[in-house]
């Protein structure tokens, strides 16, 4: 991977098992991602301003078109994880609050030792079906035995809804203050990505100079941080034209676009597709 750079990746309807390192970067991509980690020790993972650390029996859904990365894992530690692209998210129909959670950018934690070791079993087969893109019938049926695992995400074990701003474990490689600062901005950030936001403004929050907060939200984050604002007025442009029948120009401005022109031209940088094919390939 490119270092310092934020990844677009696309995966359609997919399943993967692989060796997994630290990222060095952030990464996103437009489908809904459940994964978990077959780890003795702690993996510790970044979705937008959050940091998360997952066990074992933690499996973790949401939208990855939130810029996210793994920032701590052991050697060795295998990763497991299917993509969905929204048109197939929202086709299934699921539980209307599954739904709305997702793409409304919540956070999903399930804690199932059941539905883990059903996972072990179900990963592979999904893994050697999805490959075979010639088989019509398999493909039919992974994508069944997927939506109805999905179904079954948090079941008695009452899934853990996590704001999108909230903070559980601090990364170990950073300096304390280092820290500090990082995540008041990040926070900063977060609460504030759809106004009119300047780096001098982040920098008098911490009161460090806007060249050296630069400097150091790249050094921490992986991305410049103007970037990592577009970032995240991307995606709640993406949320609010799979959720909302709001006009263009209105998803603009409440995203946090200065105008429509801006808009456009970023969104289909990043996204590939202008808003309205978007959102007309993903909900028709």
């Amino acid at each position: 991977m490119e270092k310092k750079k934020v990844k677009e990746l696309t995966f359609g309807l997919s399943c993967n098992i692989t060796d997994h390192s630290p990222w060095d970067c952030l990464h996103r991509h437009n489908e809904i991602e459940m994964s978990f980690f077959d780890t003795d020790k702690p993996v510790i993972f970044r979705i937008g301003g959050q940091v998360i650390s997952l066990n074992r029996d933690s499996t973790l859904m949401f939208w990855a078109a939130i810029p996210h990365q793994i920032i701590e894992i052991a050697q060795g530690v295998k990763q497991y994880y299917i993509t969905v692209p929204p048109h197939d998210f929202i086709a299934w129909n699921l539980p209307e609050s599954l739904t709305q959670s997702i793409l409304n950018g919540t956070i999903l934690i399930e804690e199932d030792k059941t539905m883990r070791r059903m996972d072990i079993v179900s990963f592979p087969v999904w893994k050697k079906e999805a490959a075979d893109t010639k088989n019509h019938q398999r493909r039919i049926a992974m994508k069944l035995s997927m939506e109805a695992r999905i179904r079954r995400f948090g079941g008695a074990a009452q899934s853990k809804l996590i704001p999108f701003s909230q903070k559980s474990v601090l990364p170990a490689h950073a300096s304390v203050m280092a820290k500090k600062h990082f995540f008041q901005i990040v926070d900063y950030i977060t609460n504030n990505y759809k106004n009119d936001l300047k780096v001098e403004d982040c920098a008098k929050i911490v009161n460090l100079h806007p060249n050296y907060l630069i400097s150091m939200f790249r050094r921490e984050c992986g991305i410049n941080i103007t970037k990592y604002i577009l970032m995240l007025r991307i995606y709640e442009s993406q949320r609010l034209l799979l959720t909302t029948n709001m006009k263009i120009i209105d998803i603009a401005m409440e995203a946090g676009f200065g105008s429509i022109s801006n808009f456009y031209k970023y969104f289909k940088k990043i996204c590939g597709k202008n808003p309205n094919d978007y959102r007309k390939d993903v909900t028709s």
